[in-house]
């Protein structure tokens, strides 16, 4: 398949990537400081085909959904205190509908509603003197994040379907073929100082198995992970594993459970 992806404004090769790293900070004289950032990223896809295949053209998010994201920070009794919110917007509506066409797959009521904004990060944080901390709450899981958030085609347009088949969010791309997607996960983790090297552990919120009727999770899933960087002339290396580790139950009491684990590590 064809795909030819056009940016608007060049957003994802300059402005987008450092997007990221600007925001507004506010310095209270409480010593507490709030700080807004985010992106917007829009690209216009056209895909078609190969062998004369349907071709479709559209405007929408890329693999990444738009951010904003408000974030508070603070000392209390010597603990480094963080709030953190990140908001995930998309640009396009689901199934291309709009209010001026009658689209088969549009909601009655318009679909204004209909993009979808997703709360990924919903977290605050504890630090340590010794440059540790906790974080408790909703954000990317420890196991396979890695692969991730290293990913060049991070700020780019993944796969794309034709027609209805494009749904309404993001557009994936490598993530959706051959990774792991870590999600973002209830959960409290614990990582050590920042710097060559960093070790995370935590507990999440664990999953179902619908298949065969194992829902029932009586321990919280274990992540965790390893990773070490190191800096040569130009060049930076980075080396990380993690794993996890599950147990799921057919029945409140007793019954058959089924463990999961899983590990991975990679050299970039």
């Amino acid at each position: 398949m064809k795909r030819l992806t056009l940016l608007l404004l060049g957003l994802a090769l300059g402005v987008t990537a450092t997007a990221r790293a600007q925001g507004l900070t506010m310095q209270m004289s409480n010593g507490w400081a709030f700080q807004f950032g985010g992106n917007v990223n829009a690209f216009w896809v056209f895909t078609k085909g190969n062998n004369s295949g349907p071709a479709n053209s559209s405007v929408r998010t890329g693999l990444l959904p738009a951010f904003a994201t408000f974030e508070a920070r603070g000392k209390e009794g010597g603990l480094n205190l963080g709030i953190h919110f990140g908001f995930a917007p998309q640009i396009n509506n689901p199934n291309n509908c709009h209010d001026n066409f009658a689209v088969v797959g549009c909601s009655a009521g318009g679909t204004q509603a209909g993009a979808q904004i997703d709360m990924r990060q919903v977290y605050m944080t504890v630090g340590f003197k010794d440059g540790s901390q906790i974080l408790a709450g909703r954000e990317l899981g420890l196991f396979s994040r890695q692969n991730i958030l290293n990913d060049m085609t991070l700020f780019g347009v993944g796969s794309v379907g034709i027609g209805l088949a494009q749904g309404g969010g993001t557009t994936l791309g490598r993530i959706g073929y051959g990774y792991l997607y870590p999600n973002f996960d209830a959960q409290v983790t614990y990582s050590t100082k920042p710097g060559q090297a960093q070790f995370s552990i935590g507990l999440f919120q664990p999953s179902v198995l619908n298949s065969g009727g194992y829902t029932f999770t009586k321990v919280p899933r274990f992540e965790g992970e390893f990773t070490y960087s190191q800096k040569s002339g130009k060049n930076s290396y980075m080396f990380w594993v993690g794993g996890l580790w599950q147990t799921t139950s057919n029945a409140a009491t007793g019954g058959t459970s089924v463990r999961h684990r899983r590990h991975q590590g990679r050299h970039v």
